[in-house]
């Protein structure tokens, strides 16, 4: 996992990846060497943060609640909601190299388990 780091310290100032994609794609523009990819670029930011939610709560969150159901109803819900979900990355990575856009963005098939921030 990402984590940025205060050197002299040695400790880890935050592992919110989504936080971090946004910093590097926003904040420190500047330091990017030339030809870097816009990570977050404007034109497709609520594309993004959509695809970055919904994967959060069909994925991450339906992995989780399916491990810790304690009936088979909710075990069910879970299970429907990951693999829907699964089967709609399998279909747009079929056709797409990218999940968002013709290069890397910062939207991923599956997050760290933080909750994509609010748009």
């Amino acid at each position: 996992m990402p984590a940025i780091v205060d050197i002299p310290s040695g400790q880890v100032v935050t592992n919110d990846v989504h936080q971090i994609t946004l910093d590097f794609g926003q904040e420190w523009v500047e330091f990017h060497r030339p030809g870097a990819p816009d990570l977050f670029p404007e034109e497709r930011r609520d594309e993004i943060m959509d695809i970055q939610d919904a994967n959060y709560r069909a994925v991450n969150n339906a992995v989780y609640e399916a491990g810790f159901s304690t009936d088979a109803g909710s075990y069910a819900e879970a299970y429907h909601r990951l693999f829907d979900r699964l089967d709609w990355l399998e279909e747009r990575l079929t056709t797409k190299r990218y999940l968002v856009g013709d290069t890397i963005t910062g939207g991923r098939p599956f997050g760290d388990g933080t909750p994509p921030p609010a748009a």
